[in-house]
């Protein structure tokens, strides 16, 4: 059970911070793309990836995290530090929506 969960928790990390990478580049690309079909399909498929993809793997991520700390009583100083990583983490997951 611990295992499956923390492989869940590795994996939908993995892809929220990738995410967290990627969405700025694909904002950043909006400026280089044409007006009017281009610029709706960039738009669209930011969007897509944001709330179909990111945000899931966020909120499964913090979940799953949340679960394991039960399971293992993991409470050390290491961890605040994580902690703390995941809270800047989800408040610029915030300030994207």
């Amino acid at each position: 059970m611990i295992l499956w969960l923390k492989f869940l928790h590795i994996a939908t990390l993995s892809i929220w911070c990738a995410g967290l990478l990627g969405l700025p580049l694909l904002y950043a690309r909006r400026p280089l793309v044409a007006e009017g079909g281009p610029l709706f399909e960039l738009q669209a498929f930011t969007r897509f990836l944001f709330v179909t993809l990111v945000s899931p793997a966020a909120f499964l991520a913090i979940g799953s995290g949340t679960a394991l700390i039960f399971l293992r009583e993991t409470f050390t100083l290491w961890f605040a530090a994580k902690l703390l990583a995941v809270g800047v983490l989800a408040s610029g997951e915030h300030r994207r929506s």
